[in-house]
């Protein structure tokens, strides 16, 4: 039995690449078993959730991640169509959250000057 349904992710396509070049949307969906596809108004894209051998293999419990698919080779192919490199996109933990947030904070407290209230203080004025 083929493990295709423990290979799910999430592709999003901007509504600009459908409109300007359907034909690579169209090799980029060709291997993907679409099961859902969801409007963004705020992004100008389509989110789709699918099925496809590119993917990982995910756990029920797992997050379904999301794949950035990067086109190569535009009409270098045998029959002309594109080449399509599937990929994760970066995940972040909470960890890894929190981790980057400290940083920040350090780097913005560096950067301060303190403020002194026995004398004038330039920044005020």
């Amino acid at each position: 039995m083929s493990d295709l349904l423990q290979r799910k992710g999430i592709i999003k396509i901007s509504d600009d690449l459908i409109r300007k070049s359907p034909e690579n949307v169209m090799e980029i969906l060709k291997d993907a078993l679409v099961v859902r596809i969801d409007n963004d108004f705020m992004t100008r894209s389509l989110t789709y959730r699918a099925y496809s051998k590119h993917f990982d293999l995910c756990d029920e419990q797992e997050s379904i991640p999301i794949y950035v698919a990067t086109i190569t080779n535009i009409n270098s192919t045998k029959n002309g169509n594109i080449e399509v490199k599937w990929g994760r996109e970066k995940e972040y933990t909470e960890k890894s959250v929190m981790n980057m947030l400290e940083e920040i904070k350090k780097e913005i407290s560096s950067k301060e000057e303190p403020i002194s209230f026995s004398g004038e203080d330039k920044r005020l004025k």
